[in-house]
């Protein structure tokens, strides 16, 4: 009778066992891609700072990469940016503020554009553009953290050149231990979503670039993101505070990537630097800076 009993609770906890790990492989998400997750791995996704949204449009090749590296968010931080496009007397003024959540909202559900019968610019408010700049520093494993930043349009801009996206960060403490990923997301006028991952990165001491080309079709929305490992520098003992400086550079006039790259850097302090050559060609946006405050 004993015997009898055994065999059938050892048979009970083989299907137990068979039953969790089922459960732990099911595919909780298929995404837009066709690349099925289970509940795991889509959590560990998250925990690394991608949205919802990104996640559902992630191809295999980024999946595979990321899966099963489990994050934690350790900063991050929100900027809202409006550049009004005006017009007085015949000459075109561009002005950048930083907003509140609640106006770039507002902002969002409507926009002004004033032209005469002829398609030419009268004096007043041309336009204004908003983005919504985020900024994520995230640990993934001891020697490790992920350096993100996600930059969407609430209001999208009517030039569409070559933009730069990057992420600064302290040289004296980290160094690159990744390659640079970067990619752009919009709809189309058909609200069908598209996926790029074109872009011109650039590794500079003290951070990351990427030179991305907006899209000039007629779209409904435009995210555009850059990621990147670090890790400590060789000597680098325990670090209490770390930055990353999120920005952006919108371009107002078309500059090419080639003739681009060597007049481009980004630093810790104040995010992208474009010189005297090219300066002109991009509004000014001040960083979103993501900071750390512990022991790594």
């Amino acid at each position: 009778m004993k015997k009898y009993l055994y065999s059938i609770v050892f048979a009970a906890l083989i299907l137990m066992s068979a039953t969790v790990v089922n459960a732990s492989n099911e595919v909780y998400y298929t995404n837009r891609k066709n690349v099925e997750m289970t509940e795991t791995e889509y959590n560990n996704l998250l925990s690394l700072g991608f949205t919802e949204k990104y996640i559902s449009g992630m191809n295999m090749d980024e999946f595979l990469a990321n899966k099963d590296l489990e994050g934690t968010i350790l900063s991050e931080t929100k900027k809202f940016v409006k550049t009004s496009t005006i017009m007085r007397n015949g000459i075109k003024i561009t002005v950048t503020e930083e907003i509140t959540e609640e106006e770039a909202r507002e902002l969002q559900s409507h926009k002004i554009i004033n032209r005469d019968p002829s398609g030419n610019y009268y004096d007043g408010l041309i336009m204004n553009s908003v983005i919504v700049m985020t900024s994520i520093i995230a640990g993934i494993s001891d020697t490790n953290m992920r350096f993100m930043n996600t930059v969407e349009w609430l209001v999208l801009p009517t030039d569409r050149y070559h933009d730069i996206i990057g992420i600064g960060f302290d040289s004296d403490k980290v160094q690159f231990d990744s390659i640079i990923i970067c990619k752009q997301e919009w709809e189309d006028e058909d609200y069908e979503i598209v996926d790029d991952y074109t872009c011109a990165p650039k590794y500079v001491n003290m951070g990351g670039l990427a030179v991305i080309k907006l899209p000039e079709v007629t779209i409904q929305n435009l995210e555009s993101n850059i990621y990147f490992n670090v890790k400590k520098q060789n000597g680098v003992g325990t670090i209490t505070s770390l930055y990353a400086v999120g920005d952006y550079a919108h371009a107002v006039s078309d500059v090419t990537p080639t003739n681009l790259m060597s007049h481009i850097t980004v630093n810790d302090s104040v995010g992208i630097i474009i010189d005297a050559t090219y300066g002109y060609a991009f509004e000014n946006i001040s960083p979103a800076v993501a900071s750390f405050i512990g022991t790594w």
